[in-house]
C-alpha cells in the first residue's frame, strides 16, 4: 500500500472504503433528523394538515378553527402524541391570528378511548367540543 507525501493513503480500496463510510454518516444524519419527528404542515386553500411519524390532524380556519381527523398510529397510542398533534395544530392556528374557540368533534376511532373521557381530555387542552351537548 501506497502513502502519499502527506500520509495518506492512495489504495483504491481505502477510497471506497471512505466513501462509503461518508454515505453511511450522511444516511445517519437524516434518520436521527426523521426520528426527532418534526412536523409537517402541507396545505389546501381550504384545509391545513399537520403530520409527525406517530399520526396526523387536519384543521380548518374557516368559518371558525376547527380540529378533526386526528389520527395516531396504533402502536403510538398512550404515549402522549395525540396532546403534541393537537397543541400543533392549535399553535399554527394562533399564529394565523385567531385567538377565539377552537372547536373539535369527539369521535373516537376503532373504539380507542370512551367518548367521555375523549371530552374531557380535549376540554384540558382549551378546545371547545361541537356539537355542543343539548
Amino acid at each position: 500500500m501506497k502513502v502519499s507525501d502527506e500520509g495518506e493513503q492512495t489504495n483504491p480500496l481505502f477510497y471506497s472504503l471512505k466513501k462509503v463510510l461518508k454515505e453511511i454518516k450522511d444516511l445517519e444524519i437524516l434518520v436521527n433528523k426523521a426520528k426527532k419527528a418534526e412536523p409537517v404542515q402541507v396545505c389546501r386553500e381550504d384545509e391545513n394538515f399537520v403530520q409527525m411519524k406517530f399520526g396526523y390532524c387536519f384543521y380548518t380556519l374557516s368559518p371558525c378553527p376547527f380540529l378533526y381527523n386526528l389520527y395516531v398510529y396504533p402502536e403510538y397510542r398512550r404515549q402522549g402524541h395525540s396532546r403534541e398533534l393537537l397543541k400543533m395544530a392549535i399553535f399554527l392556528i394562533r399564529e394565523n391570528g385567531y385567538a377565539g374557540d377552537i372547536k373539535i368533534e369527539v369521535r373516537p376511532r376503532e373504539g380507542s378511548i370512551e367518548d367521555e373521557i375523549l371530552q374531557r381530555y380535549y376540554e384540558s387542552l382549551g378546545l371547545v367540543i361541537y356539537p355542543p351537548e343539548e
